[in-house]
């Protein structure tokens, strides 16, 4: 999977967030994605989700010698963030399977593998509103990981993670990164060590 950007830019009302980016993006590298505070990493992010447009320039996805259409690329893409919503009115239980019956999970795994994965097999009934926050982020980032997608962005993936959660967090991402393009947008370098190339934001500003 590749995605190409081409003069790429974005802006809101007068204010450029970034201009003039050309990147082509492949699964045989990691991608970091840094840059100060309202650089503009999440709305990359999104951007290359098909979440949002570009202001200027052209953004495509490659499937092998396909071109995706933007309306498609949805069922690629699998994201996890600190603002991504879980239903929390559902148990763990059921949130996985909710989620696997629009996203099946890489491997053929099943709910009770997923679950095994998360070690909160003891909680899997209980709702996700009494989820911890750090226990919200592993259901996250393992509905991103986990999901059979060839791309996986990754907002700020260690944020309420304990120390356990981000060692877990980093045997999850090494099992799964293989043959996928994966882009983890963060300042922290504990989100960043298993990157192998780096795409600062502040040097797209003009």
């Amino acid at each position: 999977m590749k995605i190409i950007l081409t003069n790429a830019a974005k802006r809101f009302n007068y204010e450029w967030v970034f201009r003039n980016m050309n990147l082509s993006l492949s699964a045989e590298n990691t991608y970091a994605l840094t840059g100060s505070n309202g650089s503009g990493k999440t709305t990359l992010l999104r951007i290359l989700s098909g979440y949002s447009s570009l202001s200027d320039g052209a953004i495509s996805w490659q499937k092998g010698t396909t071109t995706v259409a933007s309306d498609k690329i949805f069922s690629l893409v699998a994201v996890a963030s600190p603002a991504s919503a879980l239903i929390e009115e559902m148990s763990l239980l059921e949130q996985l399977a909710f989620h696997q019956q629009f996203k099946p999970f890489i491997n053929n795994l099943t709910v009770d593998e997923v679950i095994s994965i998360l070690n909160l097999k003891a909680h899997q009934h209980k709702l996700l509103s009494q989820y911890s926050t750090g226990m919200k982020q592993r259901v996250k980032l393992a509905l991103a990981l986990l999901a059979d997608s060839p791309i996986v962005l990754l907002d700020e993936p260690s944020s309420n993670l304990d120390a356990a959660a981000i060692a877990w967090m980093h045997d999850l991402i090494r099992a799964y990164k293989m043959n996928r393009l994966l882009i983890i947008a963060s300042n922290d370098e504990t989100d960043l060590v298993h990157c192998t190339e780096r795409i600062h934001l502040n040097d797209y500003k003009n």
